[in-house]
């Protein structure tokens, strides 16, 4: 019996590590997706709800499970500092980016690069820095300034005539606010 156990956790063990390299598949076609019919039908009622109940219209379509999905992929491997299901997640924004999927897919892949990106992330994004599409540009500018590191900065600097990047630029340069420095009875006003 112990010996059939084991088998058991190493097949299912074994079958979860393809399961999670097979979702990325599915996954981006679904990021892609812009069937909003789900949607249409919540808001309508036609979906089984009344339009009085409180629900969230787009957490019914494909799309935003799938956004939703990825970001509980990427909250879990921060949670557990799994830097090689990062780097995963990363490997599969940057190569979706070069897939045929929408500006608005790209845009937001971009977002999520500038959550969990790092070094090895910014030749990729700063090649959105060359798109034709200005929402892709905002993305790419706006996901480098938040990649810590000199590649990121480098990266903004070079692209630094572009309105976006000068932007990012200027936040990523700012200095963090500090109430205590405006106000130093800040937290004490707070606190009662």
């Amino acid at each position: 019996m112990k010996k059939y156990s084991i088998m058991l956790a190493l097949a299912l063990a074994l079958g979860s590590a393809n399961v999670y390299g097979a979702d990325f598949g599915d996954l981006l076609a679904r990021l892609n997706s812009r069937d909003f019919s789900a949607e249409r039908d919540v808001v309508t009622g036609k979906g089984g709800v009344y339009v009085g109940e409180l629900v969230t219209p787009h957490s019914e379509t494909p799309m935003f499970k799938a956004r939703d999905e990825f970001r509980q992929m990427m909250f879990d491997a921060q949670q557990a500092k799994d830097a090689a299901k990062i780097a995963d997640l990363c490997a599969f924004a940057v190569d979706a980016l070069k897939a045929d999927v929408s500006d608005e897919t790209k845009a937001w892949l971009l977002e999520q690069l500038g959550v969990i990106g790092t070094d090895a992330q910014v030749p990729a994004i700063a090649e959105c820095l060359k798109s034709d599409k200005q929402r892709v540009v905002d993305a790419a500018a706006a996901s480098l300034a938040k990649i810590p590191g000199d590649a990121a900065l480098k990266a903004l600097e070079a692209a630094k005539d572009i309105p976006a990047v000068a932007a990012a630029l200027t936040c990523r340069k700012a200095p963090i606010f500090d109430f205590e420095s405006v106000e130093p009875s800040w937290p004490a006003a707070v606190s009662k």
